[in-house]
């Protein structure tokens, strides 16, 4: 082969055309032959082309201190940032003050693999043993990642959400309380409780309506979109809802939801059409004799179909399955609107069940304290997703979304990390002892150590009036006929209830309708955490 000499000036026009990536990756070959490491003129060739890019796209056009565009350049970096000057405020700053890079050590493309390591769900450990290997980021800490993926699920968490519109599904969650991390333990239930440290599955002691569960209010339409946000500890109100959740509603044809009466006054007060499906709605339709399809058979015959539609009738005639309000509607133009418009609580609960893997499986729980940002960062790849066809994945796709934080100006600091608390409304010192009073009373009334409260009791503040309001006529004249109150048959639903609630045995009767309503007295943490001691040696 013939010996062929290359000028400068031809290996130049040569490389000018080399996309970003491939020249940094030039330069870093070249500094690893040459046993050199990360060196000042490939960082500064970084920043210089991050510079440029965001002046070019208009993500720095304005002082970051008062907003004015009226100021100067006004010198150099030794990492090739030019500085500038505001005439308004004499502030000196650079294309990166007041975003996630301000002050940062790590050159933009550290930065983009951080972030695609981050989308990908990789551990802190094997993003450090990434970047030691393939990014020359000798001596990288477990500490100084860990601060990163926080300051970037942090600024993705913050990024404005969608709003929703059409068929929009509402329902709440519960992700377990967790001070991952944490050297003193806060007791936010008090009393004779103590705070222990949890090693394995170890269940609750009064479940999800206490301050042992934090509430997370997930909403997504027929598009996909979806929002959603860390409430409160226990019980959510309707006030608190609507203060966090409204916003992101737009003019809906159907809000679905379950039998929580938040939902029903926060769509009467809009006047939305609500669809309603009980939490426990199966289980009113086993006790009424409904007969579902055998594991082995898969199918039920002719003459079942045709009981299971008498039974489907009466139940709705008498308000104890799913509803839909406001409006008067035969049992056939209710499925009707239902099937047309798909109504049901699918979509919420396969996120719900997504969000409970992203948070116990992929990161192995979270400290309660940045629920909120994670659970923000799992909604805005999730929305990603509906965007773009599918979820980002590729460091193309990371530079893409680490533009858009810097457009927001979203600067998390190691300060802030710090300093983070748990700050979330809890029940009152009044609901706390009601709760572990009446779960107590259960409990001796059923003989099961293992009972405990939760939404789908329909019992939200442990009023009596309240707690019967949401049973269905059939039942309250139930009640009545039983306890000989005569002249029932014409009264109003209310009148009902003001009746019974005047009877001297009834808190026995609001204790059986819970006991009869329920699936099981032992809930599933409890049947998770007797099954992990089995193994416990």
């Amino acid at each position: 082969m013939a010996n062929c000499s290359l000028t400068k000036e031809a290996v130049e026009q040569y490389v000018v055309s080399w996309p970003h990536e491939e020249m940094l990756g030039l330069l870093h070959s070249y500094y690893e032959a040459n046993k050199t490491g990360k060196t000042k003129p490939q960082k500064s060739a970084s920043m210089v082309y991050l510079q440029e890019k965001m002046i070019t796209d208009g993500i720095f056009n304005a002082c970051p201190h008062c907003g004015s565009i009226n100021f100067i350049k006004y010198g150099k970096q030794p990492s090739g940032l030019t500085c500038y000057k505001c005439k308004d405020c004499n502030q000196r700053f650079n294309v990166l003050t007041g975003t996630i890079l301000d002050k940062t050590h790590w050159t933009y493309d550290i930065w983009i693999k951080v972030l695609e390591m981050t989308i990908n769900n990789t551990s802190v450990r094997d993003m450090v043993n990434i970047l030691e290997r393939d990014c020359g980021c000798t001596g990288i800490n477990v500490k100084t990642v860990w601060h990163m993926r926080m300051k970037l699920v942090h600024a993705l968490a913050t990024l404005p959400q969608p709003q929703l519109t059409g068929v929009i599904q509402i329902d709440e969650t519960f992700v377990r309380e967790s001070q991952k991390g944490s050297r003193q333990l806060i007791n936010y239930l008090g009393g004779k409780y103590t705070r222990l440290p949890r090693y394995g599955v170890l269940s609750s002691a009064f479940g999800t309506m206490g301050t042992e569960f934090c509430t997370v209010v997930t909403a997504v339409d027929d598009r996909g979109y979806c929002v959603g946000k860390v409430l409160s500890m226990g019980k959510v109100s309707t006030e608190l809802f609507f203060d966090c959740l409204d916003s992101h509603i737009e003019s809906p044809r159907y809000v679905c939801t379950d039998g929580n009466p938040m939902y029903s006054t926060y769509c009467k007060a809009k006047g939305y059409m609500h669809y309603i499906k009980p939490s426990n709605y199966r289980k009113i339709l086993e006790n009424s004799g409904y007969a579902f399809p055998t594991q082995l058979t898969g199918s039920i015959s002719v003459d079942e179909d045709k009981q299971n539609l008498i039974i489907k009738k009466k139940l709705f005639r008498q308000g104890e399955v799913d509803k839909l309000l406001p409006g008067c509607y035969t049992y056939e133009e209710f499925v009707a609107r239902k099937k047309d418009n798909h109504l049901s609580l699918s979509r919420v609960n396969e996120l719900h069940s997504d969000i409970k893997k992203f948070i116990n499986a992929d990161k192995t729980n979270v400290s309660s304290k940045y629920l909120q940002d994670y659970l923000g960062f799992f909604l805005y790849i999730r929305n990603w997703k509906i965007d773009h066809g599918r979820y980002p994945k590729s460091a193309s796709d990371a530079e893409t979304l680490f533009f858009e934080i810097l457009t927001f100006h979203s600067n998390f600091t190691k300060k802030d990390i710090k300093n983070t608390v748990l700050s979330l409304p809890q029940p009152t010192g009044k609901y706390t002892n009601m709760l572990i009073k009446k779960t107590e009373e259960i409990r001796n009334a059923t003989d099961s150590k293992y009972f405990k409260f939760n939404p789908e009791d329909g019992v939200y503040n442990f009023d009596k009036r309240t707690f019967l309001s949401s049973k269905s006529r059939a039942k309250l004249c139930a009640i009545c006929k039983a306890n000989n109150i005569r002249e029932y048959g014409k009264w109003s639903k209310h009148s009902l209830v003001t009746a019974i609630v005047k009877l001297p045995n009834v808190d026995e009767i609001i204790q059986k309708l819970i006991i009869d309503d329920r699936v099981s007295l032992i809930d599933d943490e409890d049947i998770k955490a007797r099954n992990a001691a089995i193994y416990k040696h």
